[in-house]
């Protein structure tokens, strides 16, 4: 589980890159988070690259700084995937009766969020079809409707509802985005950056994922991040999950009623983020204040920043100095970051940019990351101290490492302009990536989620095949896992292998290297795809190489037996060790592996009239042959009958264990110990037989 900055604490200066909208609690969702434009009377924010950056008196791009919050900045409910007006009605019937009604008269509105309900199947009163939502979004799209041509791309691209076409998913995909919509703005600047359909240009994914990003950048100046969870269900088998979410929050507000300090600040960050309960910054308030009460100065922190924004509290300058002081006395980073605040705008003292820096520094010095990009932005523009874009590149950075999306952003915006540093077009694009991937549809991954735990494949798969076209890694890998295990059905079993291994690709293009096994094994084993031993075996060797235990076995094993690769059984032996030392798991499988590896050596050594060289040979030492088979020897037509024998029994026993090293994890020890021992009894019998 990550997390995005719990909520910004700076002021709105200096060196806003946009102007902060204020929004009330009810207000109506922007429009132009769905790229309507102005036909629906929204006002779109402009794209990054009309009219350049926004700059200062000196010519520079602005950087963004965290500030605090209002109660009038509480985020409006709004789905990802439809209209509110056609969503939030308690009556899902008569919600579903009225969207038909208007899709009937033709209203693009209607049509998309109807598509999207037959696509998700987030609807208990109509059934999942593809099709229909193709044929829904096909009329939207005729209209010129940004959305719905969101929605032909998605169904070009993935081959639901339609025959796939890439490249009418990418025409689709790019008048969705010039119209304004984030997705596809998404998907569109994935595309360029990996020449999915297209040529690679660092550029066009630039400029796209920075619209994202200045999106995400003032959705986290207004609204604060929001928890996102990242889960890859292919290790959840192999794992504890642990309590679940309520008993977890159950067992805090217990402990909290009980007088412990640390539960009752834990309890109210809950209810002040939102996590596991419905946000409510009255009840988090009174968590906080039972914590101080108890010498809690994370607690304080939080408190000092709520009395000075008003949030949950009457607004109140002393009393957010006084608990801001407190938190900074016992050396809270939190504290400091807020007296800083208080400094640099004077609230509650005098104005004094030295000393809001002196603070900003001892927050950061404590590994804060709001301090570290406070502390960036005071070096950026000179405040407090001498301006140096390279130590506010340093502090931005710091805080980026830390998943600060604000820091990311600037630093983004430093790599893109080029100052302070080199202009690099490939790391602004990462880390613009990195901030678009960090906004309101990250909601996706954990719906999805929380579908694939109720049980819910097909539509499970269908958000995740959505996430993974905006270029989402961890929902590549989760739609190629649902696919190619066989758990959903909305594509034939063909079609499942084949989408399968197009998503594990593009996982591995992003440095998955569990992707890089599966994109092997479909070459080896001939699923979705013709068989090609030496595309199997790259992808192996490139999760061997970047430390994939599963890589390395199979590497070995090809190695060993000239699959795709010239036959070496010292460098096979080489990656059966590494497997075995960078996997605990792998140790049992791989000692199977080593004594099959060794036989095989001694035996060809032994044809060649080389027994005991072969028997003493260091590097492919594992264990005393002789100890086993004594002093059996052959020769002629007996060691040619001893020596056909062996090598089928071999092959019989190594795609045995193959089989069991196919598993995820190397966890199935009884397997892999009822396979050796098989295999030698057995080895043991013909060995005797065929003297």
């Amino acid at each position: 589980q990550q997390r995005q900055q719990q909520r910004p604490y700076a002021p709105e200066g200096p060196g806003q890159v946009h102007e902060v909208r204020q929004k009330g609690v009810g207000a109506e969702p922007d429009e132009a988070e769905y790229g309507d434009g102005e036909e629906d009377g929204s006002v779109p924010l402009p794209p990054a690259d009309e009219g350049g950056d926004v700059e200062d008196e000196d010519g520079r791009p602005t950087m963004s700084q965290s500030r605090e919050l209002g109660a009038a900045d509480i985020l409006p409910t709004s789905s990802l995937l439809g209209f509110p007006e056609y969503l939030s009605g308690e009556d899902e019937f008569e919600n579903l009766k009225k969207l038909n009604e208007d899709a009937d008269q033709g209203n693009a509105r209607a049509l998309y969020t109807l598509a999207n309900l037959y696509l998700t199947g987030n609807s208990s009163a109509l059934t999942q079809n593809v099709t229909r939502a193709f044929e829904l979004f096909q009329a939207g799209a005729a209209q010129g409707h940004a959305p719905s041509q969101w929605g032909m791309a998605f169904c070009y691209a993935t081959g639901l509802g339609v025959n796939a076409s890439q490249a009418k998913a990418l025409i689709y995909y790019t008048f969705s985005a010039l119209g304004g919509h984030p997705q596809a703005q998404m998907s569109l600047a994935y595309r360029h950056m990996s020449g999915l359909a297209t040529d690679v240009s660092c550029e066009m994914a630039l400029s796209f994922y920075r619209k994202v990003a200045d999106r995400v950048e003032e959705d986290v100046q207004v609204f604060g991040g929001q928890m996102y969870e990242r889960t890859r269900i292919s290790d959840e088998s192999h794992s504890s999950r642990g309590l679940p979410q309520e008993d977890v929050i159950q067992y805090y507000m217990d402990s909290a009623d009980r007088g412990d300090a640390h539960a009752q600040f834990t309890v109210g960050s809950f209810f002040h983020e939102g996590h596991g309960v419905e946000q409510n910054y009255d009840r988090a308030v009174a968590y906080f204040q039972e914590a101080a009460r108890n010498n809690h100065p994370e607690a304080m922190a939080y408190l000092g920043n709520m009395y000075a924004s008003g949030l949950g509290v009457a607004q109140n300058n002393e009393s957010a100095l006084s608990y801001l002081q407190k938190s900074a006395k016992a050396n809270n980073a939190a504290g400091y970051n807020g007296l800083g605040l208080l400094y640099l705008r004077g609230q509650g003292v005098k104005k004094d940019v030295q000393q809001a820096f002196k603070h900003f520094d001892k927050a950061a010095s404590l590994g804060f990351s709001d301090g570290q990009l406070n502390l960036g932005t005071m070096y950026y523009n000179g405040l407090g101290t001498a301006r140096d874009y390279r130590r506010a590149m340093q502090f931005f950075t710091l805080a980026s490492q830390q998943g600060h999306v604000l820091a990311m952003y600037n630093l983004a915006l430093m790599h893109a302009t080029g100052l302070g540093t080199v202009r690099d077009c490939k790391v602004a694009t990462r880390l613009f990536k990195n901030v678009a991937e960090r906004g309101r549809w990250t909601q996706l991954l954990m719906d999805a989620h929380s579908l694939y735990q109720f049980d819910e494949p097909n539509r499970a798969v269908l958000l995740y095949l959505i996430a993974a076209e905006m270029g989402y890694e961890v929902a590549q890998h989760n739609a190629a896992h649902l696919l190619d295990n066989g758990e959903t059905d909305i594509v034939s079993v063909n079609g499942s292998l084949v989408r399968g291994l197009l998503n594990w690709k593009r996982a591995a293009a992003q440095g998955n290297a569990y992707a890089h096994v599966k994109v092997g094994d479909h070459y080896y084993y001939g699923t979705g795809v013709s068989t090609d031993l030496g595309v199997a075996a790259h992808e192996y060797r490139a999760a061997a190489d970047a430390g994939n235990a599963q890589g390395m076995f199979n590497l070995a094993y090809m190695q060993e037996h000239g699959l795709g690769l010239p036959r070496d059984l010292h460098l096979a032996k080489r990656h059966y060790d590494m497997a075995a030392s960078s996997h605990e798991e792998a140790k049992v499988p791989v000692a199977l592996a080593l004594g099959v590896l060794k036989l095989k050596f001694w035996l060809e050594s032994w044809q060649a009239g080389d027994a005991a060289s072969a028997a003493h040979n260091e590097d492919m030492e594992f264990f005393s042959w002789n100890s086993l088979f004594g002093s059996a020897t052959g020769s002629g037509s007996t060691g040619a009958a001893i020596w056909s024998t062996v090598e089928n029994l071999m092959r019989t026993a190594e795609e045995a264990v193959r089989g069991v090293l196919e598993l995820e994890y190397f966890d199935d020890v009884v397997l892999a110990l009822l396979t050796g021992a098989f295999f030698i009894v057995l080895l043991a019998r013909q060995l005797v037989q065929a003297q």
